[in-house]
């Protein structure tokens, strides 16, 4: 049985480390001639949350008023849409998507509502506490998605 994508879902925050996966996915859009979505979780957060944090919160963004969205969100979609406009120069067919929420639950649902039919994604490769301490988006999405995952494991 031969395995046939249409619907190519590679996972990126905008990291060096993650666009490593951008690569692999690419190169089964192309032989399959799918359809490749690049897709990244932006986490968001209520102002009135801001001060109850005691957190490092960078990676977390206030929404703007105007439209619900935060700026991070509209600026990850515009690079987002910068890099399925380069693909499309090479005949990919990229779809940009920015979302907002936990990451692992977004990939999960997205994929499942929208039909993908493979998710590329980056792993750290963290194992025992670590893994433990951080939690893994690969890890969740891996056994949460409902087709499969190819791992891309990170390279210093």
């Amino acid at each position: 049985m031969s395995a046939i994508y249409r619907k190519i879902m590679v996972t990126l925050d905008g990291s060096a480390f993650a666009a490593q996966a951008l690569p692999h996915a690419r190169s089964l859009a192309e032989k399959y001639a799918a359809e490749l979505i690049l897709f990244q979780v932006v986490t968001e957060v209520e102002p009135s949350r801001l001060e109850d944090l005691a957190l490092d919160l960078s990676g977390i963004h206030e929404p703007t008023p105007n439209t619900g969205r935060s700026t991070a969100t509209l600026e990850t979609l515009k690079s987002l849409q910068q890099q399925a406009h380069e693909l499309s120069k090479e005949g990919i067919r990229a779809t940009p998507v920015a979302q907002t929420g936990s990451a692992a639950e977004s990939i999960i649902g997205y994929a499942s509502a929208e039909g993908v039919d493979l998710i590329v994604m980056s792993t750290h490769g963290r194992s025992g506490m670590q893994r433990w301490v951080y939690g893994s988006v690969a890890d969740k999405v891996l056994r949460g998605a409902t087709c499969p995952v190819l791992l891309v494991r990170l390279t210093v």
